[in-house]
């Protein structure tokens, strides 16, 4: 009888500590944050997405209410896919965030199935946008886009596969430019894709951003034929816009956004310190040097502004949903 007694005032005793655990949203008036928080980059560690979560990673802790550490976590694997999940897959407390390279992960869940829905993160905001170009090394025969339209064999263009964002601009810019195209795969990285086109692996580049072409463009061993923006870019003014050219619309809008997000279910509350912090810190006067002196410029969104861009791009991405299987 005792032991019943014993074993019944265990089982009362468990089931308060369940009914009482603290949940995010009780978690998040306590005072957010009280430990460090975990920042996932879905890449190894090296590229821009890692390069610019350190950088505000030294930074954010200034600007919030308790200055606790972000520690870098990277998961690479699957085109960025792993990492996405497992910040999808997180506790939604605030203490998991982390950075989406979009729209590729859009074009991944158009033709695959995915362990994320982009539409159901919480999103804190938008580091900066990267313009793409499309280049050729500086000795090519091809110098305007209409050699690159006309020529008499596919022309070679380098990719990271299927779900990057550079493998999907190039599917899209190519078929919309209408230039005959062969991808060249396997490689880890943009600037391998580049390295390689300058060797004489491939004949054109678009993968990689604009500042990425920029270091070789500086450099002398690429030259710009356009640029995918509304208007011609600081860096390149001499280089027309593909709306110069005669294509408007989607061309316009091709550029990767890098997007940090949090697990869906995230307090409203906590979203809003995150926010708060992370663009004061994309005014720190460190940063906006550092981004002056890398030449890896910062354009800051609202969380509800980068939500926007992920439903309206992701739209617009299903009419190429043929061309990015293919």
């Amino acid at each position: 009888m005792r032991n019943k007694i014993i074993m019944a005032f265990i089982a009362i005793c468990l089931a308060f500590s369940v009914i009482w655990s603290p949940t995010p949203a009780m978690a998040a008036k306590k005072g957010f944050p009280q430990k460090m928080i975990t920042w996932i980059v879905p890449y190894n560690p090296g590229g821009g997405f890692d390069t610019y979560s350190r950088a505000l990673a030294r930074v954010i802790p200034k600007y919030l209410p308790n200055k606790v550490k972000i520690i870098i976590k990277n998961i690479p694997g699957a085109g960025s896919r792993r990492g996405a999940s497992a910040l999808y897959r997180s506790r939604p407390d605030g203490y998991t965030i982390g950075i989406l390279n979009f729209p590729g992960l859009a074009a991944a869940a158009l033709v695959k199935k995915t362990e994320f829905d982009l539409a159901k993160y919480v999103y804190v905001g938008r580091i900066t946008i990267s313009p793409y170009c499309l280049s050729v090394p500086k000795k090519s025969p091809y110098r305007t886009l209409e050699d690159l339209k006309q020529a008499k064999k596919p022309v070679r263009f380098p990719t990271t596969g299927k779900g990057a964002t550079g493998d999907l601009t190039t599917r899209i810019a190519n078929a919309v430019l209408k230039i005959p195209t062969q991808l060249i795969s396997g490689y880890k990285t943009a600037p391998a894709g580049i390295v390689g086109t300058i060797r004489g692996d491939s004949d054109a580049v678009i993968t990689g951003g604009l500042e990425t072409h920029l270091t070789f463009i500086e450099s002398g061993d690429l030259s710009p034929i356009l640029v995918f923006l509304p208007k011609r870019s600081k860096y390149l003014p001499n280089v027309p816009t593909a709306m110069e050219l005669g294509y408007d619309g989607e061309l316009s809008r091709l550029a990767m956004h890098r997007l940090v997000a949090a697990p869906p279910g995230t307090p409203k509350e906590v979203i809003d310190i995150l926010s708060k912090a992370m663009k004061a810190s994309l005014e720190d006067e460190g940063l906006v040097k550092w981004s002056k002196e890398t030449k890896r410029p910062l354009e800051w969104a609202s969380g509800e502004e980068s939500r926007e861009i992920v439903i309206k791009f992701t739209k617009m991405l299903k009419q190429f949903k043929k061309v990015i299987a293919d």
